[in-house]
């Protein structure tokens, strides 16, 4: 995973963006994700000030499946 070992700058937060937020969930899915596929990966990470919630609470499956169906 050497892709994953490189140096990472500091993301610019860009409030204005009509895209920040999508950007951003991507960013902390992709984070996620590295979490769970490499308990070992010890690299660089998204910082948490650029994390944020896919949700704002937790889904239940009922919610689930109602919203992606």
């Amino acid at each position: 995973v050497s892709y994953l070992s490189r140096s990472v700058t500091p993301l610019p937060v860009f409030s204005d963006s009509p895209y920040a937020l999508i950007v951003r969930r991507y960013l902390s899915l992709l984070d996620a994700a590295v979490e769970l596929e490499y308990p070992e990966y010890s690299g660089p990470r998204l910082q948490d000030a650029h994390k944020v919630l896919m949700f704002d609470h937790a889904l239940t499956a009922d919610e689930v499946n109602r919203k992606y169906r």
